[in-house]
């Protein structure tokens, strides 16, 4: 299977889904040269879906900021969706097309639908909708079909139930997931150095600590027993916390 993207070279494989390939950051006619990357989510690349995903792309790169600019109405129509909401703060625009100085473009994900067509999905944040973001959906890249939060839907028919077009997990689910194993990395991290801390203040006591404060041999050894077996608990709890660490790093 060969993984090269006719004009836009090697893709390789990405970190963080371990099954899509991305191109490095390419500019973007269609958002003034912004550079940004594409991810294609296909597992598998036949020759045929190469033709077509190469296709869609050639069409996509014809789309310049003019036409952008013509449908500025579009975008402006989803804005005000929002408008009436309290924390939504009104934004300034002298023009309808200055609805895209409000809208961040992040990435571009490349999907086959149900009908065997390439949907190009633009991922991007924009100020009035904080959570769920912004996706343009481009049908073969020659003009946008949708216009929506980032649902992950490619059509309107399958976001409303009336096709069973598979859904395409939204850049926004994707940069969660990752934030997630952030999070749980630095717990872990934090929570084997406080076993290591805890351990050697265990050692140190029943080194040292039983001799001052228990006199009695008999007591002395039944401190050093309990402190011996905490340590023995810790270091399993420890052993356990290295291999989830391990594991979830190879799995990034």
């Amino acid at each position: 299977m060969s993984n090269f993207i006719n004009g836009f070279g090697e893709l390789i494989l990405d970190s963080s889904t371990r099954s899509w390939l991305r191109s490095e950051a390419i500019a973007i006619p269609f958002f003034n040269g912004k550079k940004l990357t594409l991810q294609i989510t296909e597992e598998e690349l036949p020759a045929r879906l190469i033709l077509k995903i190469e296709s869609s792309l050639k069409n996509f790169f014809q789309l310049d900021v003019t036409y952008r600019d013509s449908i500025s109405e579009l975008i402006y129509q989803n804005y005000q969706k929002m408008s009436d909401v309290p924390e939504v703060d009104a934004l300034v625009l002298e023009k309808k097309s200055d609805i895209w100085k409000h809208v961040d473009p992040r990435e571009i994900l490349i999907s086959k639908g149900e009908d065997e067509e390439i949907y190009i999905q633009v991922a991007c944040e924009c100020d009035w909708e904080k959570e769920h973001g912004l996706q343009l959906i481009f049908k073969k890249g020659e003009k946008i079909t949708r216009i929506s939060g980032q649902d992950g839907h490619l059509t309107d028919e399958h976001a409303y139930g009336t096709s069973r077009q598979r859904r395409t997990p939204s850049a926004h689910k994707v940069s969660s997931v990752n934030n997630q194993k952030k999070y749980l990395l630095l717990v872990l991290r934090i929570a084997l150095i406080g076993c290591v801390a805890i351990q050697l203040f265990a050692l140190l006591y029943s080194i040292h600590g039983s001799l001052e404060m228990f006199p009695t041999e008999g007591r002395q050894e039944g401190v050093r027993i309990t402190t011996d077996l905490v340590i023995g608990i810790l270091c399993l709890v420890e052993l356990f916390g290295w291999f989830v660490l391990r594991t979830i790093k190879r799995r990034k």
